[in-house]
């Protein structure tokens, strides 16, 4: 079983080619994620032994587009702030939304934090290409990770 945490708009279990009792699919707003979800996923892991998590956007994505009319409301506020942040490190809004995402999971969750430490869990995000199906990895490459002392 994997966790996948993406907007309400996208249709992942066909995709990552894995039946719909295979994958929790946690649809929320953007995909921002919120402490209801983080808890969800934490008692996903105990009764399942949950071991991936990816956090997946798409660049189509309607809760990343700011509205023309009206007040701003929560979202909008949100990616306004992350547009400003955007521009200066030369990421798309979806790149920069699944990144903070991933580190907001692990963040708030000790019990997901620990676990990645001892790579009993994987929180991956990446960004859904919705004419292709492709998916692009938003983390680091392997040569830049950090090596595990050899005993």
């Amino acid at each position: 079983m994997c966790c996948v945490i993406t907007c309400a708009d996208i249709e992942i279990a066909p995709m990552l080619g894995l039946a719909h009792k295979d994958v929790l699919v946690l649809r929320l707003a953007g995909p921002f994620v919120n402490a209801e979800a983080v808890a969800l996923v934490e008692r996903t892991i105990k009764k399942h032994r949950l071991c991936l998590v990816l956090v997946l956007g798409h660049g189509r994505c309607d809760s990343l587009r700011l509205r023309e009319k009206g007040p701003q409301d929560a979202l909008d506020r949100r990616v306004a702030a992350m547009r400003t942040h955007v521009g200066r490190i030369k990421q798309t809004l979806a790149q920069r939304l699944v990144e903070t995402q991933h580190e907001l999971i692990l963040a708030s969750s000790r019990t997901l934090h620990t676990r990645t430490q001892r790579d009993l869990l994987r929180v991956v995000p990446g960004v859904l290409n919705e004419r292709t199906g492709a998916m692009a990895w938003q983390h680091r490459k392997a040569q830049q990770l950090p090596l595990s002392p050899v005993k």
